[in-house]
């Protein structure tokens, strides 16, 4: 055992540590019982990212099993405070070798200031040769005030922090955005274009745990914020870019955003799933409308930078076996070897009927959706990354039974994209991605590529979106879809071409993520203002928070007229038994009955119990339901 610790000590020193003066902030030690790795139970609310061979994975609420590895303890709810590190550049089983150390959240040096600890923020990568992660946005979790490294809203002028993988002693950096991004966003859909040097944060939301004051301003009411954060590594700017162009034109949170350097100019950005409502509607209770899977909005990113100001959204209509709306899934893609296909893959996700634990690709350029799997484990609420050369790895996430630990006890599964099978073991060195025969049936070619369908049926919506995918051909002259040259809109027409991603900056607009929400001098005319408009609102004839009858109607058609496939690999369980069962049955996943009624949702201002677990400190245990975040009800999903 000596050697084997010494073995792995030695393993992160050199993986982590190539400029570490101290050691000091790296294998950190967790309050007794509260470790978010030996007493994991289970994860949801975070963000994380992989660099340099490293997954980093910050904040989120958790469950601890207090002092107890083996699920038997006290399950207490609390958030993960540190920079969880899981080694990636070797392989691994997670039942039997994975490699995790905790880092200290520590200080600005200068500042003395900490980041946040947030839930459901970005974290991205940055460009190639900046050391640095980068954490924006975010809301903090009430849930446990008491538990240890807990820490209030903080304002929001500071909502971009950055930190150095490469050294432990010079804590975190902290960046002022807030002339251009003046609000704090959270659960909104984020990407990023590395070789640019570009993140993006899509739409998102306000809510009492934004940032400091929110609480009083808006209460238990969320407001949904329209515009795309670009972010700018190379200098920490930021700027605001309208989506008005933007199928629905209302602004969404928990859906998903990928960004394809292959197609256009300089690359494209993929959005689907999600939730959208108008901003104007402050509202606890419904979370909005679920978007439709039929339609996957893109963005080109080159409209940043070729005077358009940044607008150019097309909607293109997909075809197939198309997914019922959700939100809180993930997203993942790999390219044919011969670049032919490009095949996103979605993961799970949940909306108000139900939970889901299936795979399915949608194929561009041909805008096919094809569906790869069905289980009965459903998870939502996780991060997914591409990893291996053909696997997905996912992280965290919730099953339909929140207050139960997460079966995978490390906090992480492997979906292999090729052979379209579960399991427990990363392979750093895999063989290279091909296509599934499950997807080339669909599209045509083999495994190397060799696609056949290389435009969606019925055509593309646009001749400009066509261009983006070098097609003069096949375009459907009817479409109402976006135009190729939209017109800005008034909140970005201060916006002509993007900073340049060598570090220039330009003046920002900031009309879009303001929302009607800002402090300062108007603030008595703006509370005023939110009351007029939360009783206008209920005096409104109240919308669904999920798509109607009709349309989960047409949808179930839809799916019922597609081509059924019959190749369908199904997820080993542990023991086995649950592989057996899947295998069993082909028929559409129903959801369990009780999944149906809406007392399955967690309320708002459930009591919560507490319990006295050392040191004289109330952490509090677990209720129902250990996720409850801003804006989640029963009615919530």
């Amino acid at each position: 055992m000596r050697l084997s610790i010494f073995k792995r000590c030695l393993l992160w020193a050199t993986l982590l540590a190539p400029a570490l003066s101290s050691l000091s902030n790296y294998n950190a030690t967790a309050p007794a019982g509260l470790d978010p790795i030996t007493n994991f139970c289970s994860r949801v609310g975070h963000q994380s990212v992989i660099k340099n061979g490293i997954l980093y994975i910050d904040g989120g609420t958790e469950v601890f099993n207090f002092n107890s590895t083996n699920g038997q303890g006290t399950q207490v709810q609390g958030y993960n405070t540190f920079l969880i590190a899981v080694n990636m550049t070797t392989s691994w089983d997670w039942k039997v070798n994975i490699s995790e150390i905790l880092i200290n959240k520590t200080a600005n040096v200068k500042t003395g200031t900490y980041p946040p600890l947030v839930v459901r923020a970005g974290l991205y990568h940055g460009p190639p040769g900046d050391p640095n992660i980068y954490l924006y946005g975010g809301t903090t979790s009430s849930v446990n005030q008491t538990f240890p490294g807990w820490m209030a809203s903080y304002p929001a002028q500071y909502t971009l922090w950055g930190f150095d993988t490469s050294t432990a002693n010079t804590g975190w950096s902290q960046y002022d955005v807030s002339i251009t991004v003046p609000q704090r966003p959270n659960s909104g859909a984020y990407t990023e274009a590395p070789d640019l040097g570009l993140g993006f944060y899509f739409n998102g939301q306000l809510d009492r745990g934004s940032s400091q004051g929110m609480d009083l301003i808006l209460g238990s009411m969320l407001e949904f914020l329209p515009g795309m954060v670009v972010l700018y590594f190379n200098n920490h700017t930021a700027q605001n870019f309208s989506t008005e162009n933007v199928q629905y034109h209302d602004p969404r949170t928990r859906g998903q955003l990928q960004y394809v350097p292959a197609f256009g100019h300089k690359g494209i950005l993929v959005s689907m799933a999600g939730s959208y409502k108008p901003s104007i509607e402050l509202d606890s209770e419904q979370i909005g409308n679920l978007v439709d899977m039929g339609s996957i909005d893109i963005f080109d990113v080159n409209s940043l930078y070729d005077g358009s100001g940044g607008t150019t959204w097309y909607t293109q209509h997909a075809t197939g076996d198309i997914p019922l709306p959700r939100v809180d899934s993930c997203v993942v893609y790999a390219t044919a070897p011969d670049n032919s296909s490009t095949n996103f893959y979605l993961y799970g996700g949940r909306n108000a009927t139900g939970y889901y634990d299936d795979v399915y690709v949608l194929s561009l350029p041909s805008f096919t959706w094809i569906k790869i799997y069905e289980g009965l484990s459903p998870r939502y609420g996780m991060t997914c990354h591409f990893v291996g050369n053909r696997q997905m790895l996912t992280v965290g996430g919730l099953s339909e039974q929140p207050e139960a630990c997460d079966w995978e006890a490390k906090s992480v599964a492997i979906y292999d994209l090729s052979s379209l099978t579960w399991g427990s073991v990363y392979t750093a060195d895999d063989d290279p991605y091909i296509v599934p025969d499950i997807v080339y049936t669909a599209i045509g070619g083999d495994a190397e590529g060799k696609a056949t369908v290389t435009t969606p049926s019925g055509g593309y919506s646009s001749l400009g979106l066509a261009r983006l995918f070098n097609s003069n051909f096949a375009v459907n002259a009817t479409s109402n879809s976006t135009s190729s040259t939209p017109t800005s809109s008034p909140a970005s027409t201060s916006s002509s071409a993007a900073p340049a991603s060598s570090g220039s900056s330009t003046q920002s607009n900031t009309g879009a993520i303001v929302g009607g929400v800002v402090g300062g001098v108007g603030g008595v005319a703006l509370i005023a203002g939110i009351v007029f408009l939360f009783f206008r609102r209920r005096k409104r004839t109240s919308q669904v928070s999920e798509l109607s009858t009709d349309q989960l109607t047409r949808l179930e058609k839809d799916r019922a007229q597609a081509v059924e496939k019959d190749a369908r690999v199904a997820r080993p369980d542990i023991d086995g038994e649950l592989d057996q069962a899947m295998r069993a049955s082909r028929e559409p996943y129903q959801p369990p009955a009780e999944l149906m009624s809406p007392e399955t949702y967690a309320e708002l201002n459930s009591p919560h119990s507490f319990a006295e677990l050392g040191s004289n400190r109330p952490y509090v245990e677990m209720t129902s339901n250990p996720y409850i975040y801003p804006g989640d009800d029963k009615n919530a999903i």
